[in-house]
């Protein structure tokens, strides 16, 4: 079977790293060694050659940076799956002590009325 049968399945983290590198290197090869890209004419702007390696550099690095952002997204989700979830007891905060509930309530009890 095809290695790429699912859509970015197997690619890994490095895989992705490996692939935004490559590309981030060709987008930047044309201003970091601008002779070597020159076309016959002596003018790199307008050669071929840097067309196709930014071109490619971008599809490059936007593989890998959705690639490396899928399984870091992944990764944290698994993440949280294996964090406790919270129970909902119920909190005591500060008990009012017996006497002073006695004298700001009462100690008579409400009598319901009768139906």
């Amino acid at each position: 079977m095809w290695h790429g049968h699912r859509y970015m399945g197997g690619m890994t983290l490095s895989n992705a790293l490996g692939f935004s590198v490559i590309g981030l290197g060709m987008i930047l090869l044309p201003q970091l060694a601008p002779a070597w890209c020159a076309s016959a004419d002596g003018l790199a702007a307008s050669s071929t050659r840097v067309l196709w390696l930014e071109t490619m550099g971008v599809l490059q690095f936007g593989l890998g940076s959705v690639a490396g952002l899928r399984g870091l997204a992944r990764m944290w989700i698994t993440w949280l799956e294996t964090l406790p979830e919270p129970t909902l007891a119920p909190v005591e905060s500060f008990p009012v002590p017996k006497i002073a509930w006695d004298r700001a309530v009462g100690t008579k009890r409400l009598a319901l009325p009768a139906a």
